[in-house]
């Protein structure tokens, strides 16, 4: 797949959200092929004349549709790569063979040019772990500045190239292989298991607890004000009850977009805050999925390009993303 024709990514760019290339490609989703053998005047947008079949494709931020999308543009939409320069494309691919033959590669930039490692990083290679203390760009930035060190020549030290050596094993190589990564997930406990009812009884206890509490603080209240009247007699706490929820509520449009990409995306990867827009944080919020302050950090964190965010704020927003993927993914009201 070469480079991209300027009319098809003018086109893409003028009704994206995003004004990066890269990143506008992943806002649209097919909806639609369309088979024409009667008129063979249509052109695809790249300019492409008489294509037989086109593709309709719509933007699930904005919900703009993009029609007349022909067979070997499409590729750019659906293949597992973002868009990339055809040099590091073809480094991309040996990279996948050298990780197919299970062999380590050469740590230079000849063979991990900045694009490429640009590209890593979009799709999540790097991940939050103890090693990096949470901070996946800490990874990213290491395996920049370590592969930029060697220039076109490998001149590392023997600590340098483990360090390398295990983000390949472990992060890059299984994403080449479309394998699963080390990464860290939130389990469900089992209902039945030893921790869930230990963790259970010790909150009946502390609700019992704090029932005992306003029960108590209630009575000596209501003493102090009419003794004659409520003496002998405990009046039992006032619990608040629970919101109802609007049975009538309805899911924006993108609701099930979100929901698919949950559904299709590989090696558990939760959602990104550019995934989302302000109607579905607000449905998200009425549905309860997540809190007033949890909303307004993923605001926050939407308002913001990915580098910009700083580490307590994407860890924070880690937090909130990860439970949230698994709930989108396992709710059946749309």
């Amino acid at each position: 797949m070469g480079k991209i024709r300027q009319p098809l990514a003018d086109k893409i760019l003028e009704n994206s959200v995003s004004k990066h290339l890269a990143s506008a490609i992943k806002e649209w989703q097919t909806i639609s092929k369309i088979h024409n053998e009667i008129d063979g005047s249509i052109r695809c947008l790249c300019g492409q004349p008489g294509i037989k079949d086109w593709y309709e494709l719509e933007n699930v931020k904005n919900g703009k549709v993009l029609i007349h999308i022909g067979a070997n543009c499409i590729t750019y939409f659906t293949a597992a790569t973002d868009f990339l320069p055809a040099d590091s494309l073809k480094k991309l691919g040996k990279l996948k063979q050298t990780a197919s033959e299970d062999q380590e590669p050469i740590f230079t930039k000849t063979h991990f040019p900045q694009s490429l490692i640009n590209y890593l990083w979009e799709n999540d290679v790097f991940t939050e772990r103890p090693e990096n203390n949470f901070h996946a760009y800490t990874d990213y930035k290491r395996f920049n500045e370590l592969i930029h060190k060697g220039g076109r020549r490998a001149s590392h030290s023997p600590e340098e190239y483990a360090e390398l050596t295990q983000l390949w094993q472990d992060f890059i190589k299984p994403f080449l292989l479309d394998q699963p990564r080390k990464e860290l997930h939130l389990e469900t406990l089992d209902h039945s298991s030893f921790a869930y009812q230990k963790r259970i009884q010790e909150l009946e206890s502390q609700v019992a607890e704090l029932q005992a509490q306003l029960a108590e603080k209630d009575e000596s209240g209501s003493k102090l004000k009419s003794a004659d009247k409520n003496e002998g007699k405990k009046r039992q706490p006032i619990l608040p009850k629970p919101k109802e929820k609007e049975e009538s509520l309805s899911a924006p449009s993108a609701y099930k977009t979100i929901q698919t990409i949950t559904r299709r995306r590989k090696n558990k990867r939760h959602l990104l805050p550019s995934d989302f827009n302000a109607e579905l944080l607000d449905y998200f919020l009425a549905r309860e999925f997540i809190t007033k302050a949890q909303e307004s950090k993923l605001r926050t964190a939407m308002a913001h390009s990915n580098y910009a965010l700083n580490d307590y704020l994407r860890k924070d927003v880690n937090a909130i993303l990860i439970p949230l993927t698994e709930t989108i993914k396992k709710d059946k009201s749309s």
